[in-house]
């Protein structure tokens, strides 16, 4: 069969836009052999052309368990999407659709996506917040995570008794429901500087509770990094040091008395 001029020019810009998907894209034949990996897979793992695709990317002589060209073809499912990890232990995730040939043969178009680091960071966060659900345990403070953007991501029982808010009524909100009216500028500084530093100790200030109340409080709080170290945002352990200040506040007055 021959493609017309326009079907020609037609294919060659599918080409140039594959060749420069930053995705893998791979067209696998019913009998496991790859005809076509664009410019990305091929990076990935050179030019595999020819080859039988679970060699390519799981580097086994058979079949994956979960295949996405017998769940296509043998199978007759319309999508498939399925997650490998290879031998040097990186994981792909792996989308599949059928494609008809010009000669009428059922083929598999797969989209692979290396999501090693993805993982890694989602396992990283994961454990971050287990540990501080397990601190929060143990602690009558109130134990917090703000992510990057200002926006509450972890909010314990010490913080709800604390602030008079619910977890379900914090989690994705700004930061600046606790803080006093014109002192915006002045948290935000202080976010810098947890940036900045990496810690933060016993600095103190005043938030606002639910019912409108101020609160003197302490923070302590440390950046909170993903698998490449990149800031994500930060947790802080929050006390209420009302009691402390009225402490300080008698003690004065008995000073003053004294003089």
């Amino acid at each position: 069969m021959f493609l017309s001029r326009s079907q020609l020019l037609s294919k060659e810009s599918l080409d140039l836009v594959l060749a420069n998907m930053s995705e893998g894209i791979m067209v696998v034949n019913q009998n496991y052999r790859i005809e076509y990996m664009n410019r990305s897979l091929r990076a990935h793992f050179g030019n595999q052309v020819g080859k039988k695709c679970y060699q390519t990317i799981s580097h086994q002589n058979y079949p994956c368990h979960l295949c996405p060209v017998r769940e296509i073809i043998k199978k007759h499912h319309r999508y498939f999407d399925t997650t490998i990890r290879d031998e040097q232990g990186r994981i792909y995730e792996i989308e599949a659709l059928p494609i008809i040939d010009q000669s009428g043969s059922k083929k598999v178009v797969e989209i692979v996506r290396d999501i090693t680091e993805k993982y890694k960071t989602t396992a990283k966060l994961l454990e971050q917040e287990q540990f501080l659900a397990n601190i929060s345990r143990f602690s009558r403070d109130a134990v917090i995570a703000v992510t990057s953007r200002g926006k509450f991501s972890f909010w314990n029982k010490g913080a709800e008794e604390l602030f008079g808010y619910k977890a379900r009524e914090m989690i994705g909100q700004s930061v600046s429901k606790l803080i006093l009216q014109g002192k915006y500028k002045q948290f935000k500084a202080l976010g810098e500087k947890i940036i900045k530093k990496g810690s933060l100790k016993n600095y103190t200030t005043k938030a606002i509770t639910k019912a409108g109340k101020i609160v003197p409080i302490s923070i302590t709080a440390s950046v909170i990094k993903d698998a490449k170290h990149k800031i994500q945002g930060f947790s802080a352990i929050l006390s209420d040091i009302s009691e402390l200040r009225r402490y300080e506040e008698a003690l004065e007055k008995e000073r003053n008395k004294l003089e």
